[in-house]
């Protein structure tokens, strides 16, 4: 359940924000063009410019043209050859730059399955900063990555012939996206930035979490080698998001026991539930309700 050296990396850039080197330097180049065409007339580089645009040997009038951010910039304005200045606005310059990048990363999602399960929009993704435990921030990177569930192998979930562990038949045999009541992409693009304020949206982000991690927990499981057994520990319902969630400190406890992991024996398969319990959702709902009247008023 890791990459390779041909691994795409368009996914974990895009959730840090980071844009790829082509377009990096597409950006780079027009923020020098705006500099450039911005120097004052007597200025040393203006002078040389002035003096290397007679020659066959400038490629400025290259680098413009095929800048496409530079062209954006300069479609609205009323340039001919004897222009020699062009002012550019900083906001303006951001605004271009943004929508260039924008307009590659929906590009990328055309290109690349798991890029286009990602937010269509920039910006450092929830799940690179929110509060959560390594083993449950490492399953989500790995999910947004399709390592997991990795290469595909005979699923030990349903135990059907021709069945494998793709991330399509997994998310079916799971019946994850009705336990979410959403679809897990889709899911997982609404994350909160910051901590929600309504009773009901508290509650929602604290079931469905647990809901999630349980389907990542025994996906992992089944994913192992056969002969590789999963850390219990990895899994808790005690979790740092949702301490977050609820505006209140982290305070470590007894790990949780996991869900039963799935059995190797074709024969007696163990199915896994993904679902809360009725004792489970009581319990939530006792310790919610306890949480509520402890407030302060």
């Amino acid at each position: 359940m890791r990459g390779h050296k041909t691994s795409s990396t368009q996914v974990i850039k895009h959730m840090n924000n980071m844009a790829n080197m082509s377009d990096r330097m597409v950006v780079l180049c027009a923020k020098n063009l705006v500099r450039v065409n911005q120097l004052p007339s007597d200025a040393l580089l203006t002078l040389f410019i002035n003096q290397l645009l007679t020659t066959k040997d400038c490629h400025l009038k290259k680098l413009q043209h095929r800048n496409p951010i530079w062209q954006q910039l300069i479609a609205p304005l009323n340039i001919n050859r004897a222009t020699r200045q062009i002012y550019i606005s900083r906001p303006d310059l951001q605004v271009q730059v943004q929508q260039y990048l924008l307009d590659q990363w929906h590009q990328n999602q055309s290109k690349f399955v798991y890029a286009g399960h990602c937010r269509s929009t920039l910006g450092t993704d929830p799940i690179m900063y929110i509060p959560m435990t390594v083993h449950e921030r490492s399953r989500l990177l790995r999910w947004r990555m399709g390592w997991l569930p990795g290469k595909p192998q005979q699923c030990r979930h349903c135990n059907q012939p021709n069945s494998y562990t793709t991330q399509h038949h997994v998310v079916t045999c799971f019946q994850i996206n009705e336990n979410l009541d959403s679809d897990i992409h889709a899911f997982l693009n609404r994350l909160p930035c910051l901590p929600p304020k309504t009773k009901p949206a508290k509650f929602y982000w604290t079931t469905h979490w647990i809901v999630l991690q349980q389907f990542l927990f025994n996906l992992e499981a089944i994913c192992l080698p056969p002969d590789e057994i999963i850390n219990p520990d990895s899994y808790t319902n005690n979790s740092p998001f949702i301490a977050w969630i609820h505006n209140r400190p982290h305070i470590p406890t007894t790990p949780s026991p996991p869900p039963t992991p799935i059995t190797t024996s074709a024969s007696s398969p163990s199915l896994i539930p993904t679902r809360l319990s009725d004792s489970q959702e009581q319990h939530l709902n006792a310790v919610y309700s306890e949480y509520l009247e402890n407030l302060p008023a």
